[in-house]
């Protein structure tokens, strides 16, 4: 198991509101899976383009984890846009961490 706490601020230029949607907790975390292998920096710094990462767990297989975003609006962006992008040599899957209202 490996994890990385990073509670550095930069890497985002979006603005959050005080709208329920930033502050539900849950809405801030997702699962990353399809995994190649990453090397851990390379991970983050990926992750961070989309805002703020608080926390990033690996299985030890690093093969799939969870990522905890500041924001639910930047965990939005990086859930949307990351879905389906090629990492390494294989397409990524990013998901909410549980079931979303």
């Amino acid at each position: 198991m490996t994890e990385i706490s990073d509670h550095k601020t930069s890497g985002s230029d979006h603005e959050t509101s005080g709208s329920d949607h930033n502050n539900n907790k849950r809405n801030r975390v997702v699962y990353i899976g399809n995994l190649s292998s990453p090397d851990r920096s390379t991970l983050l710094n990926l992750l961070r383009f989309y805002g703020p990462v608080r926390k990033l767990w690996l299985a030890k297989c690093g093969t799939f984890g969870f990522v905890w975003f500041s924001s639910a609006t930047d965990a939005h962006m990086a859930k949307t846009r990351l879905n389906g992008a090629k990492v390494g040599d294989k397409k990524i899957i990013v998901n909410w961490a549980d079931k979303q209202d």
